[in-house]
């Protein structure tokens, strides 16, 4: 945990150097002005060339303490904080992604960012301390997720919820290289059948009723990703009827 002492001198060390940085910009201003409005030659204008050197240092002075690689107590504490925190930064915006798009099933759903923002506040001032930063992220993150999901399905109807679910745990699940490109677009597109399976899905193919075209299409393409579930299935269908 980093000290809020801390955080406030990282954050003053910044605004005095955003000052440094427009001191050292107007100076240079006035430098050129000076210059441009000089006439004859200015290295024999004693007093041109006195103020000249004086703008000049005042501009070193002001480029060398906004440069200084000087540490400022807490700053390096202040930093790895927020970079060790920015999975939680990361699940939040995926998670207020999604919710954005929730108008594309029924326009009614609109939430706001000051609402998701509340939330994550929320979730981190009522997660309890850890001495273990990893154990507390993933708590975080776990409350993050059922947090949004409790919230945001306040205002959805009982069958999107389960909606809502789902695409949570797949948008999380693609994010982290758990869920593919490919299984995700066998569960929301309709894959065509490559010539290379027909012959065998048509030999292979059961009898039963319920087995329709489009079952045994997706059972075909997901046997490329899951090697010989098509052949279990074929040979356990009571099993899969009950399921």
């Amino acid at each position: 945990k980093v000290d809020q002492a801390d955080g406030q001198q990282f954050e003053d060390m910044a605004a005095r150097r955003s000052q440094d940085a427009r001191e050292a910009a107007e100076h240079m201003e006035k430098l050129l002005t000076m210059l441009n409005a000089a006439e004859g030659d200015v290295l024999e204008d004693e007093v041109a060339m006195g103020a000249l050197i004086g703008l000049g240092s005042v501009i070193e002075d002001v480029r060398l303490r906004s440069r200084a690689d000087v540490e400022v107590p807490g700053e390096t504490a202040y930093r790895d904080a927020k970079e060790r925190t920015r999975p939680l930064a990361a699940r939040a915006a995926l998670l207020f992604g999604l919710v954005q798009q929730l108008p594309r099933i029924n326009p009614t759903y609109q939430f706001s960012f000051q609402q998701m923002m509340l939330l994550v506040r929320d979730v981190v001032s009522k997660c309890p301390p850890n001495q273990d930063f990893a154990t507390r992220l993933s708590s975080l993150l776990v409350r993050l997720n059922l947090a949004i999901y409790a919230e945001i399905g306040k205002g959805l109807s009982e069958r999107h919820r389960l909606v809502f679910a789902f695409l949570i745990a797949a948008r999380i699940q693609k994010a982290s290289g758990m869920l593919s490109d490919l299984e995700w677009d066998l569960f929301v597109s309709n894959w065509t059948l490559p010539s290379s399976f027909t012959a065998a899905s048509s030999s292979l193919r059961p009898q039963e009723e319920w087995v329709t075209d489009g079952l045994w299409r997706r059972m075909c393409m997901m046997d490329t990703l899951y090697p010989g579930l098509m052949s279990a299935f074929t040979t356990t269908l009571p099993l899969w009827f009950k399921f």
